[in-house]
């Protein structure tokens, strides 16, 4: 999930569609009425394609929520608030079942955060201004060394 949701479509993405119909797991979907823009589901699962097929050299990896999910996840002990806060409402959970109990609701809340981020990060992205910016700061935008094997050279020549 997590390497799938770093893809998005950078500022140079005309919405032509040929990254989501050379996908061969269908993952990617074209959002939008009147300037669709590629997202990708959790079908994903990076294997570049879409980078190897979009003839404006559009499709990046967003840094950004690589940033996003180690400052939320490393700065906020949420393990802890929610062991305290369910233990003081439920002492009698206390016990043999106590850590499964605060994994299971960590990976929760850790799950509905990822999903939160990601969609914030998206709806963001949208935005010429914030496009334009997550592509100049994408590593992917500058290195451009993706090819899937199925993906003629001829076709990552002609942008």
């Amino acid at each position: 999930m997590f390497l799938a949701k770093t893809m998005f479509a950078g500022e140079g993405c005309n919405g032509c569609g040929l990254c989501a119909k050379n996908c061969p797991r269908q993952a990617i979907r074209m959002s939008g009425k009147q300037n669709p823009r590629p997202y990708w589901t959790l079908k994903c699962e990076q294997c570049m394609r879409c980078a190897g097929y979009c003839p404006k050299a559009a499709v990046d990896c967003n840094s950004f929520l690589v940033l996003a999910f180690v400052v939320v996840f490393s700065a906020i002990p949420i393990e802890s608030l929610i062991a305290r806060a369910l233990f003081d409402v439920f002492p009698q959970l206390s016990g043999f079942g106590q850590s499964v109990i605060v994994f299971l609701l960590y990976y929760a809340v850790v799950v509905s955060l990822a999903v939160l981020i990601y969609a914030l990060l998206h709806l963001l992205g949208r935005i010429p201004a914030v496009n334009r910016v997550y592509t100049r700061l994408s590593f992917s935008h500058y290195w451009r060394k993706y090819r899937h094997a199925d993906v003629p050279i001829t076709t990552l020549t002609k942008r």
